[in-house]
């Protein structure tokens, strides 16, 4: 979505699929399906520049729910849908910022005991109609507090 041109040539792109998230949530099992995992979060997902002057992030605010199958006692699969709202490009006052329509996405992930491999299938659509690629493949660490 952007790229930054430092002062000594080196460039940076912010791209739609970067960054880190924090999330919390809450995660259901159904006692007549024991292996069977349902986990609902909201998060916030963000991406900065490295720029020392200027405080250029990309920030959204992914709600996520999972069905997840154990396959056995460490290993598991899910698949979901993703939510993004409040998507935006903040460039600090160095362009016009820019919003972002909320998307709506997949999501898939294969985990083992407390970490998960991530895919994120998702478009996001700017205010003046450009569409871009979201599509992300990441690492997932949780914990869930109060297991049985």
């Amino acid at each position: 979505v952007a790229e930054v041109v430092f002062t000594d040539g080196s460039r940076q792109k912010l791209t739609t699929g970067n960054g880190g998230t924090f999330s919390a949530g809450v995660e259901f099992h159904p006692q007549a399906m024991p292996k069977l995992g349902i986990r609902a979060l909201a998060g916030w997902k963000f991406s900065t520049s490295a720029a020392k002057n200027v405080d250029i992030m990309f920030t959204r605010f992914p709600l996520e729910v999972v069905a997840s199958y154990a396959l056995d006692s460490d290993w598991r699969v899910g698949a979901g849908v993703t939510h993004h709202a409040a998507i935006k490009l903040d460039t600090d006052g160095l362009a016009p910022n820019v919003s972002f329509d909320p998307a709506t996405g997949a999501t898939l992930e294969l985990g083992w005991k407390w970490a998960a491999l991530t895919y994120t299938a998702m478009n996001y659509r700017a205010e003046n109609g450009s569409e871009f690629g979201a599509n992300a493949i990441g690492v997932s660490v949780s914990y869930v507090f109060g297991k049985r």
